[in-house]
Formats: C-alpha cells, structure tokens, sequence
C-alpha cells in the first residue's frame, strides 16, 4: 500500500499522523485508523538553553545567562583591577546575566502557557476530539505500560505528550568580538495508545529578530518567544493541512 493510500485510509486520525511521527511504513498506523480523540496527557518543558545550529540539532548547553565573557565584559573587570573596584565591576557584570536570565525566564513563561492552551486546538481543528486531561509533568510513551495506563485513565483513543527545548543558535563576528543570538524552540510530539508508542515527530522554529550581546546571553523578550512560537504553531498546522489536502 503506498503512503498517500495509507493515509486516506486512515481517515480522520491521519490528520494527527504527519503531526506526531514521520511517515513510514514501518509505523503501525493500522491499530489506530479508527481513533477519533486523544488527551494531551503530557507538556514537558527543558529547563536552561542550549545551543541548536540552524537546523535545530542540539551543539551543546549552557545556562541561561552564560556564554563566556565577552570582551566589553572583560574589559569592565580589567578597568576594575586597575582603579581598585574589581569585585564592584564584577558584580555589575553578574548582575546583568542575571537580569537578562530573569527577563528570559519571564517570557519562557508565558510561552508555555500559550503552547499548553493552544496545542489541543490543533487537534480540534482537525477532528479530533480533545479529551480533557489533568497534565502531568513527565510521561515517557516509549514504556508501554505508560501508554497503556495513561489511555485507559484519559478514555481517549490515544494519549499525547509535547517535550519542548529552549535554546538559541549564535553567529560570531570578525575574531568573535561580536556575536549575534536568534532564539530557537525545538518541540517533539509524541504519541500512544493502549498498545504503546506509536511515533513523534519534532519541529524546530527560529526567532525573526537577531539579539547582540557581548559576553552571556541577551535577554530573550515576548516578542521572540511570540514570533518563534507563531512559527511553530504554523508548522504543525502546515502538517495537518497538508493530510487533509490528500
């Protein structure tokens, strides 16, 4: 059977298919064909940044107001050795990762609460019947005795978890005297039914504005998290769209 009958097959929950797993004919979509509702049983949030390259593959991580020490920072701490306020310019410096860190972590916030309220209206518009469920923190599908569990308490066909990292993707300047960061979010949808994991699928979506900073991270305002987030969303709509033009 080729993907694009298979998928017609698969009649409304095909909608969610593209969404959580890349398509395969390994993937054993038949089990489910029938599903007409699922519970996002899980939203799953990574604590910190890390560093993604352009195309959302994770380099390495760092906290979230720590980047090395640019040269203006060294700078301040150099002048303080010599005008005898070294510890004064350095808490200045720790005091603006700080900032910056707070200021982050503010609109990471917010994100998360705009993912969580408008992740099941994805599913509504393609069909699904959202079957409302009390979040947990954490649920790992690929045990199947999770699976199994958390859609038989749901009731729903099929149980989702939504795992989302936070990072950015940097580019540095002449010597790497400047740098430029983009924020990056990286969000896995996953999904199970009564028999287990059936698949996921990842998306990855880059902020518009490009922040600088010398030494540590920028502050990350609403507006990248709200532009990175519109993208994301639109991604997975895109998905959808495109099962429901087959």
């Amino acid at each position: 059977m080729t993907t694009s009958n298979a998928l017609k097959k698969m009649g409304t929950f095909g909608l969610l298919a593209l969404v959580a797993v890349g398509i395969a004919g390994c993937n054993p979509w038949d089990r489910v064909k029938n599903a007409k509702s699922a519970a996002v049983v899980a939203y799953e949030y990574e604590d910190g940044l890390v560093q993604f390259d352009s195309g959302g593959n994770v380099l390495g991580s760092s906290a979230v107001g720590g980047d090395g020490i640019g040269a203006g920072e060294a700078a301040n701490v150099l002048g303080g050795l010599f005008s005898g306020k070294a510890v004064e310019n350095a808490q200045g410096v720790a005091a603006a990762r700080q900032k910056n860190e707070a200021a982050t972590q503010e609109s990471y916030d917010r994100f998360k609460e705009n993912l969580n309220a408008k992740f099941p209206d994805l599913l509504s518009k393609a069909r699904i019947t959202v079957v409302k469920f009390d979040p947990l923190p954490s649920a790992d599908l690929g045990q199947g005795s999770i699976a199994k569990t958390l859609t038989s308490d749901s009731g729903a066909d099929c149980v989702v978890v939504l795992h989302t990292t936070i990072g950015y993707v940097k580019e540095e300047g002449l010597m790497g005297l400047s740098k430029t960061y983009q924020l990056g979010i990286k969000t896995k949808v996953t999904i199970g039914d009564k028999e287990g994991k059936m698949g996921e699928k990842e998306f990855f979506a880059l902020s518009t504005a490009k922040r600088s900073a010398d030494g540590g991270l920028p502050a990350f305002p609403a507006d990248d998290f709200n532009s990175t987030s519109k993208q994301l969303i639109g991604k997975i709509q895109s998905a959808i769209l495109e099962v429901k033009l087959q």
